[in-house]
């Protein structure tokens, strides 16, 4: 068996020698992205603010930077939920809808995502949305990562939030 398998080796190990020559990265050249490869992907890193104002389970808005227009969040239920502690978790959908911005593919187009708010109080007037607004692609889009912070008035009328992320039309 040990004879076969010298055998085997002496005899692939020139064939592949031959197949390799000149594919091995040299030098730290290498190692650097193609970003070529890795902008066509075809997505776009976003940062937009969003004011909604309304009652809860919804909230109509507008949001503006690099992508504006008007959006819609309904909270699941219809009514609000009991805080835990000091922290209260809503989950519910945003449906955008794209006026203007970085991303001409949404432009006039709609895009629905689910969203997910867990909320602090830290104020007796205010509480904010801690690092927990996170917002993923339902429909309209093919992917959307975007997370966020808000802070919501304690008669949970207004709402304004600032997100980034990524969003693949």
């Amino acid at each position: 068996m040990r004879t076969v398998l010298t055998l085997a080796g002496l005899v692939i190990a020139p064939l592949l020698g031959i197949a390799c020559s000149g594919d091995l990265p040299t030098g730290t050249q290498a190692l650097k992205p193609n970003f070529a490869v890795a902008g066509s992907s075809g997505c776009y890193t976003v940062k937009f603010t969003t004011h909604s104002v309304g009652a809860f389970p919804f909230f109509p808005g507008t949001q503006d930077g690099d992508l504006q227009g008007t959006h819609l969040v309904a909270f699941a239920g219809a009514t609000t939920p009991a805080p835990t502690g000091s922290t209260w978790n809503f989950i519910g959908t945003a449906t955008f809808d794209v006026t203007g911005g970085i991303i001409p593919e949404l432009v006039g187009n709609s895009f629905t995502v689910s969203i997910e708010s867990r909320n602090v109080f830290n104020d007796p007037d205010v509480f904010a949305n801690i690092s927990n607004l996170r917002a993923r692609a339902i429909s309209g889009v093919e992917k959307a990562n975007l997370t966020g912070r808000g802070e919501t008035a304690s008669d949970m009328s207004t709402v304004d939030a600032s997100f980034n992320g990524v969003i693949c039309p």
